[in-house]
């Protein structure tokens, strides 16, 4: 959740977008590769599989 100065100190402009599309634009490009099944939440109140989910973060 943002903070209100979150939202206040990172206004765009016209130069500040420019130069973060510039930014963009020359940034190395990285391949990402998943190690893991992707596994997809369909009830928010399963205890156990957001553990199981959490557990694989440590």
């Amino acid at each position: 959740m943002a903070t209100k100065s979150f939202q206040t100190e990172f206004t765009f402009n016209q130069k500040s977008g420019r130069r973060l599309a510039d930014a963009l634009d020359e940034s190395r490009k990285t391949e990402t590769k998943l190690s893991k099944p992707v596994r997809f939440l369909t009830n928010k109140k399963d205890k156990k599989k957001i553990k199981d989910i959490m557990r694989d973060f440590d």
